[in-house]
């Protein structure tokens, strides 16, 4: 039953977003602008963000789920407060990321 919420979670969520917010035309990827690594690794990591920041949108909203469905008990509530522990140390890793790329390329400039 759980499985089948996270899938209609993905299906009518995430993949309208995915496909109705990106652009009609076909980009190449690597512009001419890409000139030096850093450039390269700061479109890795947008890319990176943008589509890691609608999954941890939906992961904290399954947190949320697990706690509602714990209702005090406590062999669940455990888990519920792993998975956030988990989603809030992924997120950290990811928008930490962002700030190193910006701190380091900031500094050799």
């Amino acid at each position: 039953m759980l499985n089948n919420i996270i899938y209609s979670i993905f299906l009518f969520i995430l993949i309208p977003v995915i496909s109705f917010g990106s652009d009609t035309d076909l980009d190449i990827p690597l512009k001419e602008d890409v000139k030096d690594v850093g450039t390269l690794l700061k479109m890795i990591i947008e890319a990176m963000l943008d589509i890691a920041i609608p999954i941890i949108v939906l992961a904290i909203v399954y947190v949320g789920f697990l706690f509602i469905k714990a209702q005090g008990n406590d062999g669940e509530l455990t888990k519920a407060k792993e998975a956030l522990t988990w989603v809030l140390i992924g997120t950290a890793v990811i928008i930490g990321s962002n700030a190193l790329y910006h701190i380091f390329f900031a500094a050799i400039k």
